[in-house]
């Protein structure tokens, strides 16, 4: 009997040990730089400080400014926040990330590519400054690439921290190309 009771002991500790074994961990995906909500934020931060926004229009002939109000500095803002990234449950489900660290500018630059191709949204880079108490994003630049008609559009925008932001428009069509740019400056240092 006793030499029964001993395999059996020794089968029911090994059950026991092979339930007990721990889960394989799970990745954990670090959620992305909230673009849209930084950009939503800087937007709203002219809200309450009263300066004077301008904006620029170079084109292939034409060149003016004037300043502009904050409705019309938000509706020309509102070309940073496509639906692609508008939502980050989207933004992180439709774009891969990489990262690196340039030794010679001290910043860290986080690229976000599209996975899926068709995206009019082509690159959205950000700028990051590392310091000792906290990161400061520097810039954001973004590439969107569409089609309207039989015309093929390129914008190239970035937007500079409490400065500024750039939209260059170009725009392709029957051997003709047409290149527009807005710039819309709120630091008065930089009128």
């Amino acid at each position: 009997m006793k030499s029964f009771v001993f395999p059996c002991m020794l089968a029911c500790l090994m059950l026991v040990a092979c339930s007990n074994q721990p889960e394989p961990a799970k990745e954990i995906k670090q959620p992305y730089i909230p673009v849209a909500a930084y950009i939503i934020g800087e937007m709203r931060s002219l809200d309450s400080i009263p300066v004077g926004i301008l904006k620029k229009n170079i084109g292939n002939s034409k060149n003016d400014s004037s300043f502009i109000s904050v409705e019309e500095f938000k509706t020309l803002a509102s070309s940073f926040l496509p639906p692609e990234i508008k939502d980050s449950a989207s933004f992180q489900n439709k774009f891969a990330e990489s990262s690196f660290f340039d030794q010679a500018t001290e910043y860290m630059t986080f690229v976000y590519k599209p996975i899926d191709s068709t995206l009019s949204i082509k690159i959205v880079n950000v700028l990051i400054s590392p310091t000792q108490t906290y990161d400061k994003i520097s810039s954001i630049y973004m590439e969107k690439m569409y089609a309207s008609g039989d015309t093929s559009i390129i914008q190239r925008m970035s937007w500079r921290t409490g400065n500024s932001f750039s939209i260059i428009t170009t725009k392709s069509a029957a051997n003709q190309t047409l290149v527009q740019q807005t710039k819309v400056i709120w630091a008065p240092s930089s009128y």
